[in-house]
């Protein structure tokens, strides 16, 4: 599996000396609003599609005061926080050796305009281990995975840091979460990896230079 980083070129230059960003998953979650990649799903730890719920009750510190909302009510699933996603996460583009395609990576990866550059990661088991001794280092727990991708209109169940809508498939996640979380983005400083990851190139080019495969032999 190849990892990519997509960012500003200064972003890319901090990574590939090991100098590596986390921000919190809220701050994923307000992008909403601003960004293309946002997702409304990103504070949630359990989803329920209307048809899996007998009945949803409102109780306040009033007693007798009680709500009961029916099923057909909801006009979308119900979106549950139960404070269990305090973590930072670190983002990255994933393409299995196996894959084969035009385009190699999904345009719509690059809605966002302050990136300009990639660069790729030759050795991910290398940069992963590198990756858990830093954080072992700085006193956190690291996990790491591909999102597997539900469909938001049929899923009930567990969300966590691996899973996502369908409608993000698109960019191909691979996520590194470290716990527990902080109230604010954590930089952990890494082993160098310029040795473990390719040049810098412009963003514009990704799709012909991966095609050919020729840059990263």
């Amino acid at each position: 599996m190849a990892l990519l980083r997509f960012s500003r070129r200064a972003y890319l230059e901090e990574f590939r000396s090991g100098s590596l960003y986390l921000n919190t998953q809220n701050y994923f979650k307000e992008l909403e609003n601003r960004d293309a990649q946002a997702d409304r799903f990103e504070n949630v730890d359990v989803i329920a599609q209307p048809r899996d719920i007998k009945s949803f009750r409102i109780t306040n510190n009033q007693p007798g005061q009680v709500m009961e909302i029916p099923p057909q009510q909801f006009r979308g699933p119900l979106l549950i926080n139960l404070g269990r996603r305090a973590y930072n996460l670190f983002c990255m583009y994933s393409i299995p050796t196996s894959t084969v395609g035009n385009p190699m990576v999904d345009p719509r990866n690059f809605n966002c305009a302050d990136w300009d550059a990639f660069t790729v990661v030759r050795n991910s088991q290398e940069f992963l281990d590198r990756f858990q001794r830093a954080a072992e280092a700085a006193g956190f727990r690291m996990a790491c995975n591909l999102v597997e991708y539900y469909d938001a209109d049929a899923y009930t169940g567990d969300v966590g840091p691996f899973r996502k809508p369908n409608s993000f498939a698109y960019q191909r996640e691979f996520r590194v979460v470290i716990f527990p979380g902080s109230a604010g983005p954590v930089r952990l400083e890494l082993e160098s990896l310029e040795d473990i990851t390719a040049p810098i190139w412009p963003l514009a080019e990704i799709n012909s230079l991966m095609e050919f495969n020729s840059p990263l032999g």
